[in-house]
Order: structure tokens, then sequence, then C-alpha cells
């Protein structure tokens, strides 16, 4: 079984087909990298690959796991680490706490309190 399996996948955004993958599998032991220009799909597969998106079309599985279908236990057996910090700089404090709890299976209110423990719920939009 592949470590990573992409059939069939396609992501849609505005009427725009952004992502079409045939075929794609990586085995065990293997590296594969994504890469390509700006605005290539980059960041959309990576969303795709760790659930945080969901595919038009296709399907994404890791190992046994479908990211999107299998949330709790995939959030459980998979880390993500990104190479730079998993911020996006054009979302306010409470979006990118939004995106991570739903990366793990958190209610999204959870974010709020987040930023409320921590002394910061008055800069969620800003």
């Amino acid at each position: 079984m592949p470590m990573i399996r992409i059939e069939n996948l396609q992501k849609v955004i505005d009427h725009h087909t952004v992502v079409s993958i045939e075929l794609l599998e990586v085995q065990e032991g293997e590296i594969a990298a994504i890469d390509g220009p700006h605005g290539s799909g980059k960041a959309v597969i990576s969303e795709l690959l760790i659930g945080s998106s969901q595919p038009s079309a296709g399907e994404v599985r890791l190992g046994e796991l479908n990211p999107v279908e299998d949330r709790a236990r995939f959030s459980k057996d998979v880390g993500v680490l990104f190479e730079e910090n998993s911020l996006y700089k054009n979302r306010t404090a409470l979006a990118n706490l939004t995106f991570h709890c739903r990366l793990h299976g958190l209610p999204n209110d959870h974010a709020q309190e987040i930023l409320a423990e921590v002394g910061l719920a008055d800069h969620a939009q800003g």
C-alpha cells in the first residue's frame, strides 16, 4: 500500500480547475516534493493532503486514511511541519487559529477561547 495515493484529484476554485492529478503514488521510503512557480497550486495540494481543504473530485489517501473523512484519526496519526511558520500573514489571528483548530479536529470556537486565554481576544480580527 502506498504511503500517499492521489487518484483522479481535482480542486476547482471560482470555476477554475487549480489542481488536476490523475494518479500519484509515493511509496514508503520515497521522498516527494511539490515544486512549481507561484500560483501553480502547491499550497492547494498541501491543503488537500492534510485535509484542510476538500477535493472537488477524486481522493487523497495517506496510508489507509482519507484526511477529510478520517479527520479525528488523521489528526492524531499525522503531523505536518511547514518550512516557515504556519501562519497566513494575510489572515487574522482568529482565522489562523480557526484553521489550526479544524486541522486538529477541534471545534472552531476553541480559537476564540485560546485568544482569550492568552489575552489577545481584542486582537482577533487584526
